[in-house]
């Protein structure tokens, strides 16, 4: 059995969507095609949205705990304890197209079978989708900034015998 803390749980989930989103192709001045891993430095868990855009640019996934408390204890045995943590994914893109591509990605590791059950055996159930909505945020930048807002309900052993 895994036994996990918070931050194992966050690695075990950022990891997750790390593993699955695709590369981003652009095209360089001659027209030719490179891409690069939205897990470089596009993955921003700390600071102010506005100051994240200035130094990382679009498109960021950003991913960060809301509340977490115990769920369960003693269920098999006295030391046995239960976590449950809620996780904000945060998809933001400079258009409504990247946006919707992105959130659809991360939202298809925690609907595949085989993606779900990946997670599983690292110690981490995605047990469903709390909520998910769309903002444009055209204030922060000239640009029209959308990112969709989904957060997520995980469970994990966090003690036990």
């Amino acid at each position: 059995m895994i036994y996990m803390n918070t931050d194992d749980a966050m690695k075990a989930f950022v990891n997750a969507i790390q593993q699955n989103v695709e590369d981003i192709q652009q095209l360089d001045a001659d027209g030719r095609e490179y891409g690069f891993r939205a897990s470089k430095s596009y993955w921003i868990d700390e600071g102010w949205d506005s100051q994240r855009w200035h130094d990382h640019q679009l498109p960021q996934i950003s991913i960060f705990e809301l509340d977490g408390q115990t769920v369960g204890e003693g269920v098999k045995s006295n030391s046995e304890r239960y976590e449950l943590s809620l996780m904000q994914v945060n998809v933001f893109a400079s258009g409504r197209s990247q946006m919707n591509k992105l959130s659809t990605q991360v939202k298809n590791v925690f609907y595949g079978r085989d993606k779900r059950m990946s997670l599983l055996s690292s110690g981490v159930k995605v047990d469903r989708k709390m909520s998910e909505f769309d903002t444009v945020e055209d204030e922060m930048l000239p640009q029209k900034v959308f990112r969709k807002q989904m957060t997520w309900r995980i469970l994990y052993q966090a003690s036990g015998s």
